[in-house]
């Protein structure tokens, strides 16, 4: 029912920052086999995709995922329904449809409002 995943290739080289090996990692190794959300506020889908992480991470902890966006873009819904994806590709899908940026740093993905010219499109899909 439901499905996640982002290339963290295209992270890299859209939000460059540091970032530890352990995180890079984890963001190409954790597999979400499906999601599917239908007009979920966004919030719960970060929510779910980061306990989604926690529960297939070998150790556990999974990847920290913070939403620092204005309280109104909380409410925000989105739908996804993906299948066999990445971690990391699924984050970046959820960031694509509500339109905020992704930062990556040694601790956590954050989701932030865009601001300026939209982020290069992830080169899988150009």
């Amino acid at each position: 029912m439901k499905r996640v995943g982002i290339i963290v290739v295209a992270i890299f080289s859209v939000f460059p920052g540091e970032i530890s090996a352990s995180t890079a990692q984890k963001l190409q190794s954790i597999i979400i086999s499906s999601i599917e959300v239908v007009e979920a506020p966004i919030g719960d889908v970060a929510g779910l995709l980061q306990s989604k992480s926690s529960e297939l991470d070998s150790s556990g902890v999974g990847v920290n995922l913070i939403l620092d966006v204005k309280p109104e873009a909380l409410e925000q819904t989105v739908s996804l329904c993906l299948q066999n994806v990445t971690l990391g590709r699924a984050v970046w899908f959820l960031a694509e449809i509500a339109g905020l940026d992704l930062k990556v740093d040694r601790h956590a993905v954050i989701l932030v409002e865009r601001t300026g010219m939209p982020k290069p499109r992830d080169p899988e899909f150009a």
